[in-house]
């Protein structure tokens, strides 16, 4: 009996290595992608808010109150979704002049004197505030990190993904942006999402994967309102040719015709 129980810690470590040499890609995507977000979360304490997070958080909670009359410009999922945190805290929000919103040529100003007001009512607490409304933005430039290496390993296997997920972690513009409250980084997830999802229809064009497509395309709308195409002629000419490289790999198209017209 004790030497059973004197093999235990033996073997589970054996299988702990088997399974870090069978999934060592995936670990090391890992590790990049955490490294990524502590540093992230290591800078947030030194690094201000911008321009965009002075009105985007205020913003925000406003937006998770049902007032949506501040910076209705921008859609409202990115403010709404760094502002979520802020919702168990004791975050207090300054009544709205009526006149939020209006058409007015100095609506911009007014939006900007309540974001001021907003961030002069949590003066105490604005390190607090200004740490957790940026936390949901790391989670997404880490969620973009995952989609890259999912769908670039579908592409041109694991070592590609993990060259793209390793440039994607030094790149200096996501880096720079990744903690920012703005539209930026959620609108290349959605790009991504939406490629994914043209993808997955022209391989296996079926009722549940157009339901796909068309959530993907829906997203738009709730992200930024300059996306303008979803998905440009060339980027889908690119997506199509992809998806008609794989039907004729694996022997799905053959030579036929829809060989030809990629499965559209």
């Amino acid at each position: 009996m004790q030497a059973e129980s004197a093999k235990l810690p033996g073997r589970s470590i054996s299988r702990a290595r088997e399974l870090i040499t069978r999934y060592r890609i995936e670990v090391l995507c890992t590790l990049l992608l955490t490294v990524m977000g502590l540093n992230f979360l290591s800078v947030l304490p030194r690094k201000s808010i911008t321009v965009d997070d002075i009105v985007h958080i205020p913003a925000g909670f406003y937006h998770l109150h049902r007032y949506f009359r501040i910076n209705f410009e921008q859609p409202p999922l990115v403010k709404m979704l760094a502002a979520f945190p802020l919702l168990f805290t004791n975050t207090e929000m300054p009544s709205m002049d009526q006149s939020m919103g209006s058409l007015d040529p100095h609506r911009g100003f007014t939006q900007n004197t309540l974001a001021q007001e907003f961030w002069r009512a949590n003066n105490s607490r604005y390190e607090e505030l200004t740490f957790w409304s940026r936390v949901p933005m790391i989670a997404v430039a880490l969620l973009l990190g995952a989609l890259i290496f999912i769908f670039a390993r579908q592409l041109f296997g694991a070592r590609a993904a993990l060259l793209a997920v390793a440039l994607y972690t030094l790149e200096p513009t996501v880096l720079a942006n990744g903690r920012v409250v703005q539209t930026d980084l959620i609108s290349s997830v959605a790009y991504l999402l939406l490629s994914i999802a043209t993808y997955v229809y022209l391989v296996t064009p079926k009722i549940r994967s157009a339901v796909y497509l068309g959530l993907t395309v829906g997203l738009f709308s709730y992200i930024r309102h300059k996306c303008g195409l979803p998905l440009s002629p060339r980027d889908a000419g690119a997506v199509q040719h992809i998806s008609w490289f794989e039907g004729r790999r694996d022997g799905e198209y053959g030579s036929g015709p829809k060989a030809r017209s990629g499965g559209l």
